[in-house]
């Protein structure tokens, strides 16, 4: 559990790990991922195993986005919205837009 501070105000947070899904999808270059989310929040089930589709999926609800951290020092926030898409960001720029009102 962590805490960020979004402008005045801050949040308890805690971090769905999800790097054995995404080094399973982007290969051995993914340090670490995660859905970071507020703590108050309820837990869904965001990987899915489908054999038709694709072997494994990260389908995060609630429109929480996923932060993938690479070994190179990158890092891209994916989103699922209808305006998703596929972002560089910072951890820190990552977990301030997502807890930002």
């Amino acid at each position: 559990m962590n805490t960020v501070e979004v402008m005045t105000k801050e949040i308890e947070v805690k971090h769905i790990d999800i790097t054995r899904e995404a080094k399973f999808i982007f290969g051995e270059i993914v340090e670490q991922a995660y859905i970071a989310m507020p703590k108050w929040s309820d837990e869904h089930d965001f990987l899915r195993n489908n054999k038709v589709a694709c072997e494994v999926a990260i389908e995060p609800e609630d429109g929480y986005p996923v932060l993938v951290k690479f070994g190179n020092g990158k890092a891209v926030k994916l989103t699922s919205s209808e305006w998703g898409g596929v972002y560089s960001i910072t951890e820190d720029d990552y977990l301030r837009d997502t807890f930002a009102d």
